[in-house]
Parts: structure tokens; sequence; C-alpha cells
């Protein structure tokens, strides 16, 4: 079940100033819960707080960035059925789409964390982000 109001979360903080958007209920048409929204100011603040913690994620060995692919994955294990839930509800989806989907993300979660685990050397040096697109399309990554 959905609960009635939902905070955003800034700079790793809950943050609830309001509930100024209804999120409606593709189904009945009715308000199935409130979030609370991030005005102009709250997205500044986002944006600085990213840029600072830039140098501190680019730090994070191989390991620790696996251990926060793994914590997603219990994370997002532990409420598939709400996150299954808030996409019937939110978009519309029949709900075995949307459980579907969770899957789905689970799994692709799941995925990216045994590339850390069996090759995450291969992003400690950020080599993969930096390389080309198009050289990686081409096969032709030097």
């Amino acid at each position: 079940m959905l609960k009635k109001r939902y905070p955003y979360y800034l700079a790793s903080r809950a943050s609830a100033p309001n509930h100024d958007l209804e999120v409606t209920d593709k189904y009945t048409g009715k308000v199935a819960c409130r979030v609370a929204m991030a005005d102009a100011s709250a997205i500044r603040v986002g944006i600085g707080a990213a840029v600072r913690s830039q140098a501190a994620l680019a730090a994070f060995a191989p390991d620790q960035r696996q251990a926060v692919l793994e914590h997603c994955v219990a994370r997002f294990t532990e409420r598939q059925e709400e996150l299954a839930l808030a996409l019937c509800i939110e978009a519309g989806k029949p709900i075995k789409d949307a459980r579907g989907e969770v899957t789905r993300l689970i799994a692709c979660s799941l995925l990216f964390s045994t590339v850390w685990d069996e090759g995450g050397y291969i992003f400690a040096n950020n080599s993969f982000r930096t390389t080309p697109a198009s050289a990686q399309l081409n096969g032709s990554m030097a």
C-alpha cells in the first residue's frame, strides 16, 4: 500500500517542505498520494551538493561502488510490491507489467553489481566513461 505522503530527497536527506504534487490513480482518477515538490532553490541546492560530492564519489574504490549497488538491490527487493503498485497507479500500467519492470530493475542492478565484482577495475579509473561513444560502438576502443 502506498503512503499518503512522500518527501523528496535532497543531498541524502528527506525533505517535505510541502505536499503540493498530487499523484492521480490513472484507473480511478482519484488522488492516490501527495508528494513534495522541489522549488528552484531546492534544485540549485541539489546541483551544488552533486558538484561537491563528485570528488568523493570518484575516489570510491570498486568494492565501495559495488556495495552501493548491493544496497540498492536490497532496498528495491524489500519494496518490490510498493514500487510495482506505484508504477501501476501513477503510470497506469497493469500490475503484472509493473511487477515485471521492478523485477527488471532488480536484475539490472544485480548485473551491474556483478560487473563491479568481476571487472570493477575497468570502471575504477573511469576509462569506460571517458572512452568516446563512437569508439565503443565501432569496437575500436584503444
